[in-house]
């Protein structure tokens, strides 16, 4: 069997990653529709206040994955040599500290329940401690078929693995339709995804061995981003306590699912473009070996997310009023601004992982600083409020912050242009700036009639789309993705737009 490290394709670096991109994305797309139809189902089924105990069950879970060897993986992914010794090392500490947050998340579940005022998450939060051990290995396993331009591969293998989950976890709330019966799809998915990764990867690169000095630089690197990401999800939970404790296990459950539904779909799918991107972000890679390639980067995503933005603020609200029934009312009046947690982080994501993987941490570091003061303001005022609004809009303006200040350490570095970044950019931003007031005064004329306006905002929206796709030679947008063959858009006739 040949050694799937080696790369046998003769396509262009360029065309590996575009495709590597592609297959990441539509295997993403693949997942959320899933994940969609069992949040939906499954949000009939039970009442918010077992989703409440979820949602503080879950949050256990992210700071235990984050603790648990998730950081290994992009070590793997990042490092710009090739090291079997390197790699087996890695896949052993995956193991021990898997190990040991598992045990760390079974043996605090009380804790962390009476902590949130919800020890009902309890049960929860024990069943979903059996998915890290598998979950960090399969980091690392998926980090070294990455650093060797096999992103499709492991991306496609992760997302059956993460599918076959859902489909299970869905059966098992049809079964027993109790609260941990909600964690099953998330120890099924990582169980599935490491035991199909086991059979691509080479077998010299699992052998136990024991841990030299020589990982200790790949050891060093995931120390400072799992700590830079500790300090951000450790963060990004005040919120969610707030409301936990002064809202009650019902807004809490009314916060997740508008962050389920709306929120992290978005953000999935910017971590798979993360996912290809982050590898080709190393110091000397080929990003930053052309002077705009990165500006380029930001300026493809940022025209979707001013789209996504513009329209799903007011589209988000009656959707999830539709979708998820009367019961769930509070969960759509949080929808429009769940909606814009997942679209501002398409462009600091891309500025984070830029950031990350050049090793620059105290930029990232002050960008959380500065966030986690704005988020404790949101925290105060939905404390004195009671409402979970307040600590939704205190992570929208933190996310914001962050972003402005990652731009403007990249431009100063010289990394990014923000005169062609706002060239680029801005016939998009004023074209939703008209949108906007458009729909602001549909949603006057037509709320509360659901229906109404959420098909009158889907009406603007595609013509909105066939006007940008009629003029997209026209466009900025549209010569960058000639420029890089991006489907649909032909190639590059040389034109240029300022």
């Amino acid at each position: 069997m040949p050694d799937p490290t080696t790369p046998r394709s003769r396509e262009s670096h360029s065309q590996r990653v575009l495709k590597a991109f592609f297959v990441t994305t539509a295997s993403s797309f693949v997942v959320l529709a899933l994940n969609f139809v069992y949040a939906t189902v499954t949000s009939r089924l039970l009442p918010p206040s077992t989703f409440g105990a979820f949602a503080v069950a879950f949050s256990g879970l992210g700071l235990l994955t984050v603790l648990g060897g998730s950081s290994l993986g992009l070590s793997a992914a990042r490092r710009d040599h090739d090291s079997v010794d390197l790699d087996r090392s890695l896949v052993t500490l995956s193991v021990i500290i898997g190990v040991a947050t598992a045990l760390v998340g079974f043996l605090l579940a009380p804790l962390w329940g009476s902590f949130w005022g919800i020890p009902e998450s309890t049960e929860i939060t024990r069943v979903l401690a059996l998915g890290l051990i598998p979950n960090a290995v399969s980091e690392v396993l998926g980090g070294i078929l990455r650093r060797h331009g096999l992103t499709s591969r492991a991306a496609m293998r992760t997302a059956t693995g993460q599918a076959l989950g859902i489909l299970v976890g869905f059966a098992a709330v049809l079964v027993y339709r109790t609260p941990w019966s909600l964690a099953v799809a998330l120890v099924v998915g990582p169980v599935v995804t490491l035991a199909l990764l086991v059979v691509v990867v080479p077998r010299d690169r699992m052998r136990p061995t024991m841990p030299t000095a020589a990982v200790l630089g790949d050891v060093v690197y995931a120390m400072k981003f799992g700590g830079m990401n500790v300090l951000r999800y450790g963060t990004s939970l005040v919120p969610v306590w707030s409301v936990s404790r002064f809202s009650g296990s019902a807004s809490l459950g009314a916060y997740n699912r508008a962050t389920t539904l709306l929120t992290n779909p978005l953000l999935n799918l910017q971590r798979s473009f993360s996912y290809t991107l982050f590898p080709e972000l190393r110091p000397n890679g080929p990003v930053f070996r052309s002077p705009t390639a990165f500006t380029d980067v930001l300026i493809l995503v940022t025209w979707p997310a001013v789209f996504l933005g513009g329209i799903g603020y007011f589209a988000a609200p009656p959707f999830i009023s539709i979708v998820l029934g009367p019961m769930w009312s509070e969960a759509s009046a949080l929808a429009g601004v769940a909606l814009l947690l997942g679209v501002v982080p398409i462009v600091s994501i891309p500025l984070g992982s830029a950031l990350e993987a050049l090793g620059k941490f105290w930029v990232t570091w002050l960008g959380w600083l500065v966030g986690a003061i704005v988020i404790g303001v949101g925290a105060v005022f939905t404390a004195l409020s009671g409402s979970a609004l307040p600590a939704m809009l205190g992570v929208l303006a933190a996310t914001t912050v962050g972003t402005l200040i990652y731009f403007l350490f990249l431009s100063r570095a010289g990394l990014i242009s923000l005169r062609e970044f706002y060239a680029g950019t801005k016939s998009i931003a004023a074209l939703q700036a008209v949108i906007t007031v458009l729909l602001a005064a549909t949603k006057v004329m037509f709320f509360p009639n659901n229906i109404v306006l959420l098909a009158t905002t889907a009406t603007i929206a595609v013509l909105e789309l066939l006007i940008l796709w009629l003029v997209r030679r026209r466009t900025t947008f549209g010569v960058l993705a000639r420029r890089y063959d991006l489907p649909g858009f032909g190639s590059e006739t040389g034109r240029s737009v300022s």
